[in-house]
């Protein structure tokens, strides 16, 4: 309840904070190559809220873009086609590389389905604070909010009236590298919601933020950067300890082993959320 209603306060200082950091930011990684980016915003927010991770990343040398669809309004047929003419259009124009898809909140919702469903177009995804999954402890509002929003997607279909299968479909692991940044001082969504299963090419990194400032926050920003530092093709690990005075919280458990998460479905027509 704190953490709720201390979120504009906290996310405000993590804007300063970000700023006053900035350059320093930038310097501990290796110059962007080029690489086209792709940030979905989340519910209820547009590219506005992305603009100043959009700019820093232009600055750091990355080809950085917003998704182009307005207003965030949640699931629906206009917001699933902007995000595949987004990725279609960038593919295009940068052609010979896949584009790193970065989502906050229920944005990264949209980009891990997205990848799912074009890898030969993504390198890799990073979500932020995206609620996508949960176990059978913790079904708490947002989590039921999202499965209903998600009925959208599917049409109404019968196999995904319940919230079991739906959930399963969310949480299984994507053909492309995946880093889910999270935050347990998050004060909209509960962070056991937005964490994977981790795999050879899926991590789980945990940072100090805001939910609303996790696209600002000098750490997460710093997971992004690392991530994008990687040659395409490469993906290991993010590893805390080279950035170790920005105060990372320790690995947790729940980082390294397999989260118990339902059997995977076959894949097939209803298994997919982008037609």
């Amino acid at each position: 309840m704190l953490n709720t209603f201390t979120e504009q306060v906290r996310a405000g200082a993590e804007v300063y904070d970000f700023f006053r950091k900035r350059d320093e930011l930038i310097e501990r990684t290796p110059p962007g190559d080029g690489r086209p980016v792709m940030i979905v915003p989340g519910f209820g927010a547009s590219d506005i809220s992305t603009k100043i991770l959009r700019d820093f990343l232009r600055d750091k040398g990355y080809e950085a873009h917003g998704w182009g669809g307005g207003l965030n309004a949640g699931p629906s047929e206009g917001a699933l086609r902007q995000c595949r003419e987004q990725l279609e259009m960038l593919s295009k124009k940068f052609p010979g590389q896949k584009v790193t898809l970065v989502g906050h909140s229920l944005g990264g919702v949209f980009a891990r389905e997205l990848a799912r469903a074009f890898p030969d177009q993504v390198d890799q995804v990073v979500t932020l604070g995206s609620p996508f999954g949960a176990d059978d402890n913790h079904s708490e509002l947002s989590v039921r909010v999202l499965l209903k929003a998600f009925h959208l997607f599917y049409g109404g279909r019968r196999d995904f009236v319940g919230r079991a299968p739906l959930t399963d479909h969310l949480m299984e692991p994507l053909p492309v590298p995946t880093t889910a940044v999270y935050s347990q001082d998050d004060g909209v969504v509960n962070w056991r919601q937005c964490i994977t299963a981790p795999a050879e090419n899926a991590e789980n990194v945990e940072v100090q933020s805001s939910h609303i400032g996790l696209g600002m926050n000098k750490q997460s920003v710093t997971v992004l950067l690392d991530r994008l530092s990687q040659k395409p093709g490469t993906w290991a690990p993010f590893d805390r300890t080279k950035y170790a005075d920005l105060g990372y919280p320790q690995a947790q458990a729940h980082e390294t082993y397999e989260m118990p998460y339902r059997p995977k479905r076959p894949h097939g027509p209803h298994s997919k959320v982008f037609g």
